[in-house]
């Protein structure tokens, strides 16, 4: 309308209608100005609201509760529940639609709507009743479900957001307030508020693919598909069919096996002959089916049929454990690039970790009150392998242990309990019954060795007790999210440590604050566990193929830290044999008042039953020969 006026002035030269026409663009700039003030503060009151204390109430944010802004006649700290209130008023979009809200500006309602939706939908995500858990589940994985980054496609982005702006218009008013009655005792997840206002991108969480760059041709790649000689992306030959792999916690490994990025087609078996651009070779097929595997262990890799030819080993199992072949250079060579848990050895960064999703659809488990939880420490495990569970034991002679796998077996799982390789909701909210769990790795000393055992019990706000990857507070999200063993010099000094913090929630809550942070505070290294988590896992490869060995290291054989020696709680690996085949019973510590699945079915004994189990601090000489034995033997 001001252009019109504009243009009337022009043609008629009336000086009244000139000034007018000035006016009125004055104030129009000023109610621009006005809505960058009104996005500064709608976006300060979304991170206030998630803010929130235990009691509701929301913490101030600087310059918020100063900078009163205003959205037509209500003030800040109401418009935004009235912007989500009216959109979800009716299933009618005339009646949802932006020009209802009474906002002075187009550009001010979309940004209100879009803020609100993502409130709402972080409210919903955090949900803890029944009735809305489902709808969690679906309204979270608009965003999280697949992958993020450039890795997604902007076809798939745009369904992913047309599929969430259309979702509200189904439910109505009342459920919305009932949810935000019912929101998970007054915590909102920052996380999903983060996905919410950026989530195609994500762009909180760091690059973790050296800049890769899918628009880029691929001549200009380091590693180009000469062998097939295609302009459209690369031919991969998978050594085995990804049925044959050992895929248990390995999130998004079925992408893998699509086309898609640079991979352009895709075959699995016959590598042998294949004129495939890329190959690549399964660790748990060698492994575990014999494949390519010679009388004396050594790896006999088919030769490449080109020079050309690029050749992967993905391996999941720990240089330091079950895959010794990772530790021999006559392996190793034969490959061009290693796909592994070590981001600073292999070219493919291939840990476990949580994803977007998962840590999401974990925050109700996260959010299970300090009062609730049990002042334990479980522990899940089949394989017994020293010392992992003669360590276990001996802290059990301190603190109360649950074991409740086939190792070391001194209580039974929670009714219901999921077996292993599942993640699902319900397991994570069983499981976060107890305060602590149990982290010790197979490989205890390998670097970027950390699997699903602290990365589940983090998610679900139960404190991992830690010995693995000597590099694990780089990928922690703050360095104070677990317990070290191997800051203890004793197995007495640890129990201290771990009945201090089930005796003080404050101290509880400084080892489980960080998921209530803005996820921008989190380490950069556990950020970038996220985005690697969160993305097809071809985005790796495919980086390593148009970067090449200028930024990725060519595989070479995983020696240094991942040898078995390490120390912890004063002891060497050596010496944390000699102990009996069951710890002491948690009850020695707790007496059980109920049946119930809830610390108020637990209460401290005055002093413990019974006396420890284990006799010696150190174990006699005799018990290292042993375990150097037991060693050799895996």
């Amino acid at each position: 309308m001001v252009g019109d006026a504009t243009e009337r002035a022009s043609l008629l030269g009336d000086a009244e209608t000139r000034e007018a026409t000035a006016t009125r663009g004055r104030r129009t700039r000023r109610r621009d100005d006005a809505d960058d003030d009104v996005d500064a503060g709608l976006m300060k009151w979304v991170l206030s609201m998630s803010r929130r204390d235990d009691d509701g109430e929301a913490d101030d944010v600087a310059g918020t509760s100063s900078a009163r802004v205003r959205y037509g006649d209500v003030d800040d700290d109401d418009a935004p529940w009235d912007a989500v209130r009216r959109f979800w008023a009716s299933p009618s979009s005339s009646s949802s639609s932006p020009s209802s809200w009474g906002f002075q500006s187009e550009r001010t309602k979309r940004v209100a709507g879009g803020a609100a939706i993502a409130v709402l939908v972080a409210l919903v995500s955090v949900s803890s009743s029944t009735s809305s858990s489902s709808t969690s589940s679906s309204v979270s994985s608009y965003w999280f479900d697949g992958v993020v980054g450039w890795g997604r496609s902007h076809r798939a982005a745009t369904k992913a957001e047309a599929a969430l702006s259309l979702a509200p218009l189904r439910e109505t008013n009342a459920t919305v307030q009932d949810r935000y009655a019912k929101n998970a005792r007054g915590k909102v997840d920052r996380l999903a508020l983060a996905a919410a206002l950026d989530p195609v991108h994500h762009r909180y969480l760091p690059d973790a693919f050296h800049g890769y760059d899918p628009t880029l041709p691929y001549d200009a790649y380091a590693h180009k598909p000469e062998v097939s000689g295609s302009n459209k992306g690369f031919s991969v030959c998978f050594d085995v069919a990804k049925q044959h792999w050992d895929a248990v916690y390995a999130t998004g490994f079925g992408l893998l096996f699509e086309p898609g990025l640079c991979f352009d087609k895709v075959q699995s078996g016959n590598c042998e002959t294949s004129k495939a651009d890329v190959r690549v070779f399964s660790q748990s097929a060698y492994l575990w089916a014999g494949r390519h595997k010679s009388k004396n262990g050594a790896y006999d890799k088919p030769a490449k049929v080109h020079p050309k030819q690029v050749d992967f080993y993905f391996a999941h199992e720990a240089a330091g454990t079950f895959g010794g072949e990772l530790r021999r250079a006559d392996v190793l060579a034969q490959f061009d690039y290693l796909a592994y848990f070590d981001n600073k050895k292999s070219a493919v960064w291939w840990p476990f970790g949580p994803t977007l999703n998962s840590l999401v659809h974990d925050f109700p488990a996260h959010s299970t009150p300090f009062a609730e939880r049990i002042p334990g420490l479980a522990w899940i495990a089949i394989d017994c392998l020293p010392p992992r569970s003669s360590l276990l034991v001996r802290i059990a002679d301190h603190f109360p242990v649950f074991s409740m796998g086939s190792c070391k077996h001194n209580a039974q799982a929670p009714k219901g309990l999921p077996q292993r390789g599942n993640s699902s909701a319900k397991y994570q909210e069983l499981m976060a019954k107890y305060m602590f769990y149990f982290a010790m790795e197979n490989a205890p000393a390998c670097n970027g060795y950390a699997t699903e055992k602290i990365w589940m019990a983090l998610a679900r706000g139960s404190i991992p007790v830690y010995m693995g990857s000597p590099d694990i507070e780089e990928l922690m999200p703050v360095k104070n999210a677990f317990v070290d063993m191997r800051k203890f010099d004793s197995p007495e000094a640890l129990g201290e440590e771990l009945r201090s913090i089930a005796r003080d929630e404050e101290k509880y809550k400084s080892y489980t604050q960080w998921r209530y942070e803005d996820p921008h505070t989190w380490q950069p290294g556990f950020r970038k566990l996220l985005r690697v988590m969160s993305s097809d896992v071809k985005m790796g490869v495919c980086a390593v193929l148009q970067k090449g060995e200028a930024a990725f290291p060519k595989s070479a054989p995983q020696t240094g830290s991942c040898d078995g020696s390490f120390k912890a709680l004063g002891l060497n690996s050596a010496q944390m044999v000699g102990v009996p085949n069951a710890p002491r019973n948690p009850s020695d510590f707790l007496e059980k008042k109920c049946d119930e699945l809830d610390a108020k079915c637990y209460k401290w004994r005055s002093a413990p039953l019974g006396q420890p189990l284990v006799k010696q601090k150190h174990p006699a000489a005799k018990l290292g020969r042993h375990t150097r034995k037991r060693g050799d033997e895996a």
